[in-house]
């Protein structure tokens, strides 16, 4: 409901408000957020009344305080955007999250093509995982990666990531649903961000899938950063782009086949977005 928390304590979850010098600062709790609260008198409600500093946010989802992101991807049913994900890394690469990567329905995906996702991401540092709901392949990998702090589940519409969820702990209900057959997207089976404790020390926000996603503003010098298989501080001009600029590091290494083509695309893309957003 509209304007109501749910908040994890040691006794429990405890329904609450949000105290209204949150409206008057124009900020509010989001999940994740570690909080103090004061219980009513009659003791059926509770009011948020801190939100203790955050040591991370990201902006889509707007979640707080989370030790990682699994990012579910799948290469087919939806096919698989490249320039979202690498949209995705960036935003968690500048929020120094540790991020891995999940393809799912690994049953429609031929080996060959695992291969080459394992050889682009996987060898620039991205922990790259594939799972099958259908086969219960790669699940319990996952599991151990779900069994302490907090994780944040992310990706498009439709990839899997609650039918996922669901396989690993049948208990829970979250909430699945088909790629439409019209435009071969995901549908928005989770609405909104649910935070569900899946042991003592365990926590997992499974969260609505996107179809786009803005990153903040940035300077360009900064994005190159981002992309970990970039050479930093190698080219011949210290402020090099690595776009049109003689002597660039960054584009010998592509030339070399050390720089996947698409990535190095979806760099020109944000690039241009970063000066567009200067500009503006």
């Amino acid at each position: 409901m509209r304007g109501l928390y749910t908040v994890h304590t040691k006794d429990g979850p405890v329904v609450c408000k949000a105290r209204g010098v949150f409206r008057e600062t124009d900020t509010k709790p989001i999940v994740g957020d570690d909080v103090r609260i004061r219980m009513a008198p009659d003791g059926d409600i509770g009011y948020i009344e801190e939100v203790e500093p955050r040591k991370n946010r990201l902006l889509r989802p707007p979640v707080a305080n989370i030790d990682r992101v699994l990012l579910v991807s799948s290469r087919h049913s939806p096919q698989i955007n490249y320039l979202l994900l690498d949209r995705f890394l960036v935003m968690c690469e500048k929020e120094h999250l540790h991020v891995e990567i999940i393809f799912s329905k690994s049953d429609l995906t031929p080996q060959a093509e695992q291969d080459e996702l394992e050889s682009v991401y996987g060898a620039i540092g991205y922990p790259v995982h594939f799972t099958s709901v259908i086969r219960k392949e790669g699940l319990e990998t996952i599991k151990e990666r779900l069994a302490s702090g907090t994780t944040a589940l992310a990706g498009p519409s439709g990839v899997g990531k609650s039918a996922l969820l669901s396989a690993l702990y049948p208990a829970f209900a979250f909430r699945t649903g088909p790629v439409s057959e019209r435009t071969r997207r995901g549908r928005h089976t989770t609405r909104h961000i649910e935070i569900t404790r899946i042991a003592n020390d365990a926590y997992v926000l499974d969260t609505p899938g996107f179809q786009t996603l803005e990153l903040d503003a940035m300077e360009e010098a900064d994005l190159s950063h981002y992309f970990p298989e970039f050479p930093q501080r190698q080219c011949r001009f210290d402020n090099c782009l690595h776009h049109q600029e003689p002597g660039c590091a960054v584009k010998e290494k592509l030339a070399a086949g050390g720089i996947a083509r698409h990535r190095y695309e979806n760099y020109l893309i944000l690039l241009e977005e970063a000066k567009k957003q200067r500009r503006y």
